[in-house]
């Protein structure tokens, strides 16, 4: 019989809205909706001579890989703080 795993949050779980690969991973969220809204209900027909083809999708991997390239750097919460595990 396997233990149980309990999970737990960091101790800085309230200011993880300031780490930088949370907020790359909102931005990837935002994009991949407006690729999609776009896609299926032509939502920025305004935009459409403005906005080049599908960048929302091209957008969307160097989102993805700057969220995950900055978890492997130590991100500054405050000047006292400093969290190690990103």
């Amino acid at each position: 019989m396997k233990p149980k795993v309990k999970l737990k949050l960091i101790p800085e779980a309230k200011k993880a809205h300031k780490y930088w690969s949370n907020r790359f991973n909102v931005i990837t969220i935002i994009l991949a909706f407006c690729e999609l809204a776009n896609l299926f209900y032509g939502i920025l027909p305004l935009w459409e001579n403005v906005i080049p083809d599908h960048i929302f999708m091209k957008l969307i991997p160097l989102s993805a890989s700057l969220s995950f390239l900055s978890r492997y750097f130590q991100q500054r919460l405050n000047d006292d703080d400093i969290d190690s595990t990103g």
